[in-house]
């Protein structure tokens, strides 16, 4: 007899739109009905292919006796981080590579980027939108830690990875997800332009 098993394919489900909106003030908030304010940059066009990632380590220390091996794990949280690629170059994404950058003090067209320890600090929200008619929110409860390292440019358009180190609060929550039906397209209005009538 074959064992029992729950393979639903219906709950594979494949994504049509990801975005990836951040803020850097730390009163942001997202509408229960999925909208975002003006507290609130998106990063762009993410690159075709990536991945919004999120990361939750586990830590595992085992302990071992003589002659009979592992007799013992424990657990307990590590790191929470995760990463998106973004191939706009925006204010956003220049904020976040250069957080400490000044203003020139004769010139304000020109912009001093300082190298020191400073990471820029986000409220971070990964929008997915389903295929299935779903969207879910994943908004940050704490303040993230944004990078991103890789600042190249080409004649050839690259991704860059934006790095989000993520911290939980006092309750160890994470992240606030939100769960709602995709809101339909809006019907367009469109009259030809091209043809010629009288």
């Amino acid at each position: 007899m074959a064992p029992k098993t729950n393979r639903d394919p219906s709950k594979v489900i494949a994504l049509e739109d990801m975005m990836v909106f951040v803020s850097f003030d730390d009163s942001a908030q997202v509408g229960t009905d999925g909208t975002f304010d003006n507290k609130w940059e998106n990063l762009g066009v993410l690159d075709e292919g990536s991945k919004a990632t999120i990361q939750r380590e586990v830590e595992k220390t085992k302990k071992r006796g003589i002659g009979v091996g592992v007799v013992a794990t424990t657990y307990k949280p590590g790191d929470v981080t995760g990463s998106a690629t973004v191939l706009e170059d925006n204010d956003a994404t220049r904020r976040i590579a250069w957080p400490d950058t000044v203003e020139d003090k004769t010139t304000t067209s020109i912009k001093i980027k300082r190298h020191t320890a400073k990471v820029a600090q986000v409220h971070v929200a990964m929008v997915f939108v389903g295929q299935n008619g779903k969207t879910e929110i994943w908004a940050t409860r704490e303040m993230a830690g944004a990078t991103m390292q890789n600042m190249e440019r080409g004649e050839e358009i690259e991704g860059r990875t934006v790095d989000f180190d993520f911290k939980p609060d006092s309750k160890q929550g994470v992240f606030d997800v939100l769960m709602l039906d995709t809101p339909e397209a809006e019907e367009v209005d469109l009259a030809q332009v091209r043809f010629r009538t009288a």
